[in-house]
């Protein structure tokens, strides 16, 4: 197939960038670690002062200021699921074994009870030897499961193992073979082998993936879960463009796939979001359209309900969005982005200390996130929107450091700034925005706000009009 090898030809063109992103997340800062969670926990209780200019380096926090791990740890089982290793060693085989991976990430999520580590985060120690104990004490989790799949023709063979994290001791671990169409089935036997280990009560009613058939292709599963690897690899306009493409090839594989035409939402919504369409008002339609079916084909499937809420944010409708995520969450809670996503709507919804919850929890999930840009993004628009500018900055500010060609952070750190009276600065992260955005303008700015509050006449209405005016004389011509 045709695209499948343009796809393994992307594999290996980009093997470096790939075995390299447990170097680049280490790089995301103090903030998007365990420790840093915690500590925005603390900030909230106690400000704590902001550095001044974009290049200022955030003041270093004492021994003391730092909770123990098991402070920040969860009573629940936390797990956090390794890449599993292929064999082989063709890219064909590398894309099936993270295929794999992602998809028991998933199901665990699922589970009532668990604390799944993400996969972006998880992801970060691919290609690499890690102790499981290191692991453990990075990711805050209790439990580190490890798998090695063998393929060969249609004959797959996983050896799985589950450890004890902070001992390295090995608790279970299983043999299990098949051929390619039985992989569904291979891994609700993983995962509901791991839950019974963990937590066998849960076993009677609450293994929710069950035998659930995303798709009969393989090859638009395949090509679904390398488009959501190109997406999470790089932040670029070529990269989520590429990613759209091969979900575009999974759809017309498979018309009845509800993931694929729920990934294709989001790709294209991300496109407007950050100003990559050359036809916005074409694209929200497309991306409407795919929106509609996904919701049709699988109404209760998570990636939808996220696609939807999406949708619906960017539309004006924060109401519906909340709704969509809320159900989004309560089907699968480990989902950090959605979690993310959670703390912005919430925030737009007027429920910004709820919020601020929610964005501690995302950071939690996947604390090695290389897209925490995001993740920081919506948590400093939810301190803004409940005024404490301070604490807006600092968050803004990480979400900035980690990904300086990401307008959206220098937005929010004007409006922070300003709001706080430090106009100089504020200037300087607009000469930002605008490098990045030459002609994003402040009425632009104003109807993103807008439509993403529900065009309101209440006291957010005001709020956004004091932000618009605090940037007034110091917006780049």
């Amino acid at each position: 197939m045709d695209v499948l090898s343009s796809l393994l030809g992307w594999f290996v063109e980009n093997e470096a960038a790939l075995s390299g992103v447990a170097a680049a997340v280490v790089i995301i800062g103090f903030i998007a670690s365990p420790l840093g969670a915690g500590l925005r926990s603390l900030a909230r209780r106690k400000s704590v002062a902001s550095s001044v200019g974009l290049e200022t380096a955030d003041a270093p926090r004492s021994s003391a200021e730092i909770p123990a791990l098991q402070s920040i740890e969860v009573d629940r089982p936390s797990i956090a699921v390794l890449p599993f290793v292929s064999t082989a060693e063709d890219k064909e085989s590398e894309l099936f074994a993270d295929g794999m991976t992602d998809d028991i990430i998933t199901a665990l999520g699922q589970v009532p009870g668990f604390f799944v580590t993400s996969s972006n985060s998880t992801f970060g120690y691919k290609g690499h030897s890690t102790d499981t104990r290191e692991i453990g004490r990075e990711l805050g989790v209790r439990y580190v499961v490890e798998g090695r799949i063998q393929r060969a023709g249609n004959d797959v063979r996983i050896n799985v193992k589950l450890v004890e994290a902070h001992t390295g001791e090995q608790i279970w671990s299983d043999r299990l073979s098949g051929d390619l169409s039985d992989i569904f089935a291979l891994q609700d036997d993983i995962g509901r082998s791991i839950v019974t280990q963990l937590q066998p009560e849960l076993m009677q009613a609450e293994w929710r993936r069950g035998s659930r058939t995303p798709t009969e292709d393989l090859d638009a599963w395949t090509l679904l879960h390398s488009a959501r690897i190109r997406f999470q690899v790089g932040f670029s306009r070529e990269a989520l463009e590429e990613a759209e493409r091969v979900t575009k090839v999974a759809v017309e594989r498979d018309p009845a796939y509800a993931e694929a035409h729920g990934l294709l939402t989001e790709l294209i919504m991300d496109q407007i979001a950050v100003r990559w369409s050359d036809d916005p008002a074409k694209d929200f339609e497309r991306a409407a359209s795919h929106c509609r079916k996904a919701l049709e084909l699988d109404p209760e499937n998570p990636i939808v309900l996220f696609s939807a809420t999406v949708l619906y944010m960017f539309s004006g409708h924060p109401e519906i969005a909340l709704e969509k995520i809320e159900r989004c969450c309560a089907i699968n809670p480990n989902d950090a982005f959605a979690q993310g996503i959670r703390g912005f709507v919430l925030g737009l919804n007027g429920r910004g200390e709820e919020g601020l919850d929610a964005a501690d929890l995302a950071v939690r999930l996947s604390p090695r996130d290389p897209r925490a840009f995001w993740l920081l993004l919506w948590e400093a628009y939810v301190y803004a929107a409940l005024e404490r500018y301070e604490e807006a900055e600092q968050v803004a500010r990480r979400s900035y450091r980690q990904n300086e060609n990401f307008f959206w952070s220098s937005t929010i750190l004007a409006i922070a700034l300003a709001m706080q009276g430090k106009k100089e600065d504020a200037g300087k992260a607009l000469a930002e925005l605008k490098r990045v955005s030459p002609d994003f303008e402040l009425q632009d700015l104003e109807a993103n706000f807008k439509n993403l509050n529900g065009n309101p006449t209440d006291e957010r209405a005001t709020l956004i009009d004091q932000w618009i005016s605090s940037l007034h004389d110091i917006w780049p011509s």
